[in-house]
Formats: structure tokens, sequence, C-alpha cells
């Protein structure tokens, strides 16, 4: 028995929204680190006020590696800048800075490659422009799986403030790809936390159990329709 119009238009929906819940549901993005510690809970914080005690800016290698996190790049610089150097309104502590050195420029955070119990699927930092004017970056947020999500941020000047951005994930993450748009963009970061997810309802994972009703309901009807003869 062939299928019917109305039932083709019914697989074909769940179909498609399966396929997006899929592709784009795995990594959620917090702006706000409220949102983020409301659902996540942290392994460890990692800040850098050991990096620089003497109160003068160090200029670190790469890979900078930091209770158990990496921090990698062939084209852009890291240094540790304590505040008696700069007047940054953070937490008083030493940050990370990392400069540019090419246009375009990145720097990617490697996280721990934790065991199936104590996976990393969560991570958070805050981050300002280290220029006198708002700096535009992309996140490349890779899970261990292999797929991956872009997303694109503006931080403030880190003269007025620090913000915060935080990605939560199904699936473990493996690194983060911070893309700087030009060889003169600065870009300073603090107190990077990670962790896990707690796990909570999803939109997308209310949209895949609706196309999955969908699908039931439409094969359902095909099975149940009387044959013709």
């Amino acid at each position: 028995m062939p299928y019917r119009r109305n039932e083709l238009f019914i697989i074909a929906t769940g179909m498609l929204l399966v396929w997006n819940c899929t592709a784009y549901g795995e990594i959620t993005e917090l702006t706000s680190a409220s949102a983020y510690a409301a659902t996540s809970a942290p392994y460890a914080t990692i800040n850098f006020d050991a990096l620089a005690p003497g109160g003068s800016s160090v200029t670190e290698s790469s890979p900078l590696s930091i209770g158990g996190i990496e921090f990698t790049s062939s084209t852009a610089t890291f240094s540790v800048v304590p505040p008696a150097v700069t007047s940054l309104p953070g937490d008083g502590t030493p940050f990370l800075q990392s400069g540019a050195t090419t246009s375009p420029s990145s720097f990617q955070i490697v996280l721990p490659a934790f065991n199936s119990a104590t996976p990393v699927t969560a991570t958070g930092f805050y981050l300002g422009s280290g220029l006198s004017s708002p700096l535009t970056v992309s996140f490349d947020v890779m899970l261990a799986g292999g797929s991956q999500m872009d997303f694109n941020y503006t931080a403030p000047a880190a003269s007025t403030g620090l913000s915060y951005v935080g990605f939560e994930a199904i699936s473990p993450i493996s690194s983060i790809t911070v893309a700087l748009p030009d060889s003169s963009s600065i870009l300073d970061l603090d107190n990077l936390t990670f962790g896990v997810e707690i796990p909570e309802p999803r939109p997308f994972l209310l949209l895949l159990a609706a196309a999955g009703s969908l699908m039931l309901f439409a094969l359902g009807r095909r099975a149940t329709a009387p044959q013709s003869h």
C-alpha cells in the first residue's frame, strides 16, 4: 500500500527535525557566569596567579600547560599579566593575555582527556579585549567524537570589565579554538572552569521527542489502515 501524501509529509517533517536536532543541538553557549554555574558542576578552576608572583608580566611559551589545561598557538603569544601592570577591573589577580602575531590568528584551549566516569562536558571563562574597544572573536568548539560548532562573540574592552562565556555539550569537549581577527588583536582571559554539565531538559530534546512521535503516528496509521482489495 503506497504512502498517502499527508503520511509522507509527516514522516519527512519528523526526519527533518531529527536531522536538525542531531546536527545543531549538541553544544550550548552560555553568556553569564550564573547561568553556567546553574547548569554545571566544576572539577576545577584554572587561574594564573602562580605564574606572575613578582608583580611583573611574564611571557610564556607555547604550549602553556596549567592545571590539566593546555594553551597552544603558532600565531599568537601568551603573557601572564598581574593587576599591578594594568587597571583591568577583573578579580585583582593575574590573567592570561594572548596577542596575535599574524592576521588572522588563533590559539587553542585543549581540555583534559578524562575517562568516561569524569567527562569534561562544560567549560567557561571570563574574557575581555586587551584593546580600548570591543573585540569580536570566534570559538570553534570541538567534541571528542569529532563534531564541532562555531560561535561568534564580542568581548568588551577589558578596561570596562570582563564578560563571561561558557559552553556545555552532550558529549565530552576536547578543545576550543579561539580565532582572533587581525594581528593587532589582544584578548585577556581569566578563571577558566571545566567540569560536567548537569543534565536538564533542552528544547532540542523535546523537538527530537516530537519528531519521533510524528513518525510513529504516521507509521501507526499506515499499519492500522484498512487494506483495499
